[in-house]
């Protein structure tokens, strides 16, 4: 905007006379005015980059913290747990060991009773072989019963002619249960199966000092 020379004040871009005071403005004035406008200055505003975050390098307990949590297990030493942390590790460690007791106890177990199992099996004495002696007391007492009840027809007839045998005629001599059950039960299952017939029992069955009197002899089976 040119400015009057006389009062100073300025007018109008285009004005020839001073609005103010009535002075002429010359050609001179407009370029005066224009020169002394100052041109606009765009101000670029300049931002600091950000400081760089130093860098923290591990420790050597950090770095193999690290290198065994990659592989999903993070292993802490014990003298950088919390009393909290140390209390479960025990926790979990006595229960590990009475698993492996629990394990062991079970796996001896099955071992004894396997062994149990194989001495069992074998021969006992009660179940050793007939003697002469065996078969002739033994046939004594089983003949009274078989005319009783006859002769079996299968393995729980042969069991019930032995054990009516135990009961009624008493084999002599100096034998326990378990062996006269076993004598007696193996010559009824050979008259079961034929191997023994009524013509080998004695002409005179003598039964055992303990004999059942006649009276207290059930009813023969029809």
């Amino acid at each position: 905007m040119p400015a009057c020379r006389q009062c100073g004040k300025e007018n109008p871009a285009g004005t020839t006379v001073c609005s103010y005071c009535a002075t002429p403005i010359s050609a001179d004035s407009k370029g005066a005015a224009q020169q002394e406008t100052p041109p606009q200055v765009h101000k670029v505003v300049f931002t600091p980059p950000a400081a760089a975050k130093p860098i923290k390098r591990a420790t050597p307990i950090q770095a193999g913290r690290a290198a065994k949590s990659s592989g999903g297990i993070e292993w802490i030493p014990w003298s950088e747990m919390s009393a909290g942390q140390k209390a479960g590790r025990a926790t979990a460690i006595l229960l590990a060991l009475l698993m492996i007791l629990f394990l062991l106890r079970m796996f001896l177990g099955g071992a004894k009773s396997s062994i149990k199992t194989m001495i069992s099996a074998s021969p006992q004495p009660s179940e050793s072989p007939l003697t002469d002696a065996d078969r002739a007391d033994g046939l004594v007492s089983i003949c009274q019963t078989v005319k009783i009840y006859g002769i079996p027809k299968d393995d729980n007839e042969a069991a019930d002619v032995a054990r009516h045998s135990e009961d009624l005629f008493k084999l002599p001599g100096n034998r326990n249960f378990e062996r006269s059950i076993f004598i007696l039960t193996t010559l009824a299952r050979e008259f079961q199966s034929g191997a023994l017939t009524m013509s080998a029992c004695p002409q005179q069955s003598t039964p055992g000092a303990n004999q059942t009197p006649a009276a207290a002899i059930p009813t023969p089976r029809s």
